[in-house]
């Protein structure tokens, strides 16, 4: 039977019809069922959000996950809206990632006889992309493809940050999908990224606060989740 992980915000567990909640230390998990599979979903800030983005227990999660053998991961973020020709509110296919923040999440702080060093080029499991993309095209919410650009958090990015992020290429910005990319490889797993893109970011268009940001991404979420279960639905 196939594990699913998803790690996203606290009301991702809804798409589940029956579920038991599992408590483990730092961790929150709603374990049920989507069809034939076996659903794993973690809240990424806790049960009561209490873990800002700089403070989130990652490894704890994976390491969770691997232990329930799980090879295949969704992970579902708020994203500020970099792109100018891109509307708001969308959901955003992370096709690449910026990280110049120099914080690490990594299993590889000690190298056991070798070096090791995970490579990059493709951190995204192409098929998923299709199959989101797939679903996507019936529902009314605009879909594109980007590039993720990485800040710590948990304050907002400057608008000279915002600014430097364009010309760099990203497209997107928040504050802890890269590290969650980067663990997936790292554990091997097959992994889907998608950003809820709620509001510009900085300087792009309107002014912006983070209760806005909070009020918009939980009415966006119900959208989203929609679709993920359709998503998990199809997977095989």
């Amino acid at each position: 039977m196939q594990n699913i992980g998803l790690i996203g915000g606290y009301s991702t567990y809804k798409i589940l019809d029956n579920y038991s909640e599992i408590t483990k230390g730092n961790l929150t998990c709603f374990k049920g069922r989507i069809g034939n599979k076996n659903v794993y979903i973690i809240p990424r800030h806790g049960k009561s959000h209490k873990f800002p983005p700089h403070r989130v227990p990652l490894i704890d999660y994976f390491e969770f996950l691997k232990k329930n053998n799980v090879k295949d991961l969704v992970t579902v973020y708020s994203v500020g809206v970099i792109n100018r020709n891109w509307k708001v509110p969308c959901l955003v296919v992370i096709d690449d990632f910026i990280d110049f923040t120099g914080e690490l999440a990594t299993i590889y702080d000690f190298f056991d006889k070798q070096p090791v060093h995970v490579e990059m080029d493709e951190p995204y499991f192409k098929p998923y992309k299709k199959i989101i993309t797939k679903v996507t095209e019936q529902s009314n919410i605009p879909l594109y493809h980007g590039v993720y650009f990485q800040t710590i958090g948990p304050r907002l990015e400057t608008k000279a940050e915002i600014r430097a992020a364009r010309i760099f290429g990203a497209d997107v910005v928040g504050m802890t999908h890269s590290w969650e990319a980067i663990l997936a490889r790292e554990y091997c797993m097959r992994l889907l990224s998608l950003g809820m893109g709620v509001n510009y970011a900085c300087g792009i268009k309107n002014k912006i606060n983070s209760e806005d940001i909070i009020n918009e991404s939980r009415a966006f979420s119900e959208k989203t989740i929609k679709l993920i279960k359709k998503f998990i639905e199809r997977v095989n």
